[in-house]
């Protein structure tokens, strides 16, 4: 596969960062920490001259900047060259590491996945918990209101009752005393006409007594 302008630049800069003579070449402690940059995996020095041993073109005991294009090419992209059996190994060890890391990462999503997904249902949890606390307490100030309600229904009744009971007691008493006022009044007047009929009964005998006496003495003088 071909390496893209981006891993070329990458690799550029970091062969120049290392290159520190400026020579155009790299030696195996160079490299080592040139594969740490480039690849992301820290090799252990004999791995790193091995690699050097085997994938130095010319022998030379360096590596120039197409030799470093061609080792990451080989560690990246087995396909792109045949390997021998060392290596082959060391490609197996840089992508089982490489694997490492990735599965590393996966864990660690999965990880922090499960961990929000409880705290997700931990709050959903507390939620619901709230609401159903709300729920209740809302119920049970429904049936207090519900309660004072008919309280208050049966207090007005009473009072209504009570108030009515008062009232036909009060016009009870009072039909009372206008009747005792009426009988009082008849008995008034019947004591009235008697006392006026033997007053005039009195009247009526002293002026038949008055004209008798009258005749009398009239007679006597004729």
């Amino acid at each position: 596969m071909k390496i893209t302008d981006e891993q070329m630049l990458h690799l550029r800069e970091s062969f120049n960062k290392y290159d520190v003579n400026k020579d155009g070449t790299i030696d195996v402690q160079e490299l080592h920490a040139v594969l740490k940059d480039i690849c992301g995996i820290e090799y252990s020095e004999d791995d790193t001259g091995i690699i050097m041993e085997k994938l130095d073109a010319n022998k030379d005991g360096s590596v120039s900047f197409m030799e470093l294009v061609r080792i990451y090419k080989i560690l990246t992209h087995a396909e792109d060259a045949e390997l021998d059996d060392v290596a082959k190994a060391i490609l197996q060890d840089y992508r089982a590491a490489k694997l490492g890391v990735q599965n590393t990462v996966q864990d660690a999503k999965a990880g922090a996945s499960i961990v929000a997904s409880n705290a997700a249902d931990a709050v959903a949890a507390k939620a619901s918990d709230v609401a159903d606390s709300v729920a209740t307490k809302a119920h049970e100030a429904k049936e207090a209101g519900a309660h004072a309600i008919e309280t208050g229904k049966e207090v007005a009744s009473d009072a209504l009752h009570t108030a009515q009971a008062k009232g036909s007691e009060a016009v009870e008493a009072g039909k009372e005393k206008v009747a005792d006022a009426v009988a009082a009044g008849q008995q008034a007047a019947h004591d009235a006409q008697t006392k006026a009929a033997e007053l005039t009964q009195t009247a009526q005998d002293k002026a038949a007594d008055a004209t008798q006496k009258a005749s009398s003495v009239a007679a006597s003088v004729i």
